[in-house]
């Protein structure tokens, strides 16, 4: 079974489009081997801070959801339902459900790594080819259970050009360019979650697992020396990683620092700014290495943005130059940009289907 993440970098940037074309192309070939949920709620009719439709999900017979009990009641179609879990959202108890007759369907699903698992447990033994996974940066850290990325980004995050590249490049440096950990460093590393410093002698484990505040960036600095290595397997506010770095920097340390998946790294802040930090370390002998590496494989791009009028007090649609737009973000991700609605789902079809898991 193949598990993508598809993730938003906004409301309206095409996620919910992309997924949508995607699993209908799908579709044709494995009618009864598809399966959707969602990180958190989504699927709404209307945007509710814009008040603007919203597309929702048109599943087909066959497809298999997983989401909560008050979202099923919200959908048109027909299904039936094959089990309960045990994982509880604001909207109800998660359900597993087949679609019996098409309809639009809301999705609320988990919001756990761990909850993922479980879903993706069911839908295995469910003999499922492809799942996929509906969510946005905000919420994205249940994704380092997919096997592969796809980003929807465009106008309505930024209507500038620049910023949209910019903030697409730096999330494909952080999921594609940092080298992948060796065999023997996963194996030394497997099960272990508090911040560990390796050493020629052996292991130092913290007593904390993430970089969150000055008192543990001084406990890591006072137990680190040249040539150790650094495991962050948790979350690592960037202000403080970017200290970290200058210290190694100002004691000329060739130490590694090894995060556990792009996934918590891209949670560190602003992906410019990670991105930066670790060409600073590197560019001063620092080497840097991911555990599990989870590709990006392409962006979708959206020109459509809600264009706020004051005169009216009312959002109305506007676009930005897409060709431009495509231009720049393939210059600076080295990845496929695809415009869902004018490009149709082929590219993005082809690079799922050569996904080797």
């Amino acid at each position: 079974m193949i598990t993508i993440g598809v993730a938003g970098t906004a409301k309206n940037t095409g996620k919910t489009t992309t997924l949508s074309a995607v699993i209908d192309e799908l579709y044709r070939e494995n009618p009864d081997k598809i399966a959707l949920t969602s990180i958190g709620y989504d699927g709404e009719e209307i945007d509710n801070i814009t008040g603007l439709l919203k597309p929702r999900y048109k599943l087909k017979e066959g497809v298999v959801l997983a989401t909560a009990k008050e979202a099923l009641n919200k959908s048109t179609g027909e299904f039936e339902e094959i089990c309960d879990t045990n994982i509880f959202t604001p909207l109800g108890r998660v359900k597993v459900v087949r679609i019996k007759k098409e309809g639009l369907f809301v999705v609320a699903g988990p919001n756990k790594g761990r909850e993922i698992e479980e879903i993706k447990k069911v839908f295995s033994e469910m003999y499922i080819t492809y799942t996929f996974i509906d969510g946005a940066l905000n919420r994205i850290a249940p994704m380092e259970k997919a096997d592969a990325i796809i980003i929807s980004t465009g106008a309505a995050m930024d209507p500038n050009i620049e910023k949209i590249s910019d903030n697409a490049g730096a999330i494909s440096y952080i999921f594609n360019n940092i080298e992948k950990a060796e065999s023997r460093l996963i194996d030394l590393l497997k099960g272990i979650n508090q911040i560990t410093i390796i050493k020629d002698k052996g292991l130092k484990k913290m007593s904390f697992n993430s970089l969150l505040d000055g008192e543990n960036l001084d406990d890591i600095t006072k137990e680190i020396h040249e040539n150790d290595l650094l495991f962050l397997p948790g979350l690592s506010v960037n202000s403080l990683l970017g200290v970290l770095i200058e210290r190694l920097i100002e004691k000329n340390f060739s130490a590694t620092i090894v995060f556990k998946n792009p996934i918590k790294l891209l949670l560190s802040g602003i992906a410019e700014k990670t991105a930066d930090i670790i060409n600073k370390g590197k560019s001063h002998g620092i080497n840097f290495k991911i555990l599990k590496k989870i590709p990006l494989i392409a962006f979708t791009v959206n020109p459509y943005y809600p264009q706020y009028n004051p005169i009216e007090n009312i959002y109305k649609e506007a676009y930005i130059d897409e060709t431009l737009l495509k231009d720049k973000m393939i210059k600076k991700t080295n990845l496929p940009v695809v415009n869902i609605k004018k490009d149709g789902p082929e590219k993005l079809i082809n690079l799922i289907k050569s996904l080797k898991v």
